[in-house]
């Protein structure tokens, strides 16, 4: 789309128009870099409602304030964006739906057990497609702890070195806290 823009713009004002694309962190490294550029009229952004509205509300550090660092030139598009949550949610809006989110929840795992099972008991569901750990559609951070994990190929070494694993075939070996 930003091109196209560009295209007609250039058109327009009889001037070469740049698009540079600043890809990274869903939008969010593109607009922190649009709120530093100068203040000069030269340099426009295109921005989605899911980085102007959603970002300032889940990402930790975000460096821009979207009602102070932009001015709204134009709507371009339209179109309907929707968050879902299943009915066992007890969050009425986004807010409390990311607090809820944040909060350090406990679950019971006892060595015996695989820690996707002991998830899953606990109502928590993760995504995953096997339960041998060939697939890696459970891999999982491991913030703190460890695990004896009996995995079929869906982990590389590099992987597992970096703190991750697969839950669907891990036993926990100490308490864990797990990001996922």
């Amino acid at each position: 789309m930003a091109r196209q823009l560009a295209f007609g713009l250039s058109k327009l004002w009889g001037q070469p128009v740049v698009v540079e694309n600043r890809t990274g962190a869903s939008g969010i490294v593109a607009l922190t870099a649009l709120a530093r550029a100068p203040s000069d009229g030269y340099t426009l952004g295109i921005m989605v409602s899911p980085v102007t509205a959603i970002a300032p509300l889940t990402q930790p550090n975000f460096r821009y304030d979207v009602t102070q660092d932009f001015t709204a030139v134009s709507d371009l598009v339209d179109y309907a964006l929707v968050l879902l949550a299943g009915p066992q949610t007890k969050a009425a809006n986004l807010k409390e739906l990311v607090e809820f989110a944040k909060q350090k929840r406990t679950i019971e795992c006892r060595s015996d057990m695989f820690v996707l099972d002991a998830a899953r008991r606990a109502g928590v569901r993760l995504p995953s497609s096997c339960s041998k750990g060939l697939c890696g559609t459970c891999k999982s951070k491991l913030v703190e702890g460890t695990v004896e994990m009996k995995h079929g190929g869906g982990i590389r070494q590099r992987e597992i070195d970096a703190g991750m694993a697969l839950l669907c075939c891990s036993k926990p070996t100490s308490n864990l806290v797990v990001d996922r």
